[in-house]
């Protein structure tokens, strides 16, 4: 009887390579601008997906970025753990 070998793993996608171009002050800005409004975006979103790219962004070279990720991460943590205090905050408008 022959052995069946199991497929081979599939190869590791390589790292993107560093940019190497450089940002005006305002580009710069801009890029965390739209970063964060995404972050807070996520942040309110019920999908527990979100999370990882909230995480992601832990290790973001920005620390506005940072900043604004590990809040996001909590409010995520906070409404899965407390579904009810969205609901009853609802209650009251």
């Amino acid at each position: 009887m022959a052995s069946v070998a199991p497929p081979p793993a599939p190869a590791p996608i390589p790292a993107a390579p560093a940019s190497t171009i450089t940002l005006t002050p305002e580009q710069r800005q801009a890029a965390i601008d739209a970063e964060t409004d995404r972050l807070q975006e996520w942040s309110m979103n019920d999908d527990p997906a979100f999370l990882s790219n909230i995480l992601a962004d832990l290790n973001n070279s920005e620390k506005e970025i940072r900043d604004r990720s590990r809040r996001g991460g909590q409010a995520v943590w906070q409404h899965q753990r407390h579904p009810h205090l969205e609901s009853r905050g609802r209650e009251h408008d």
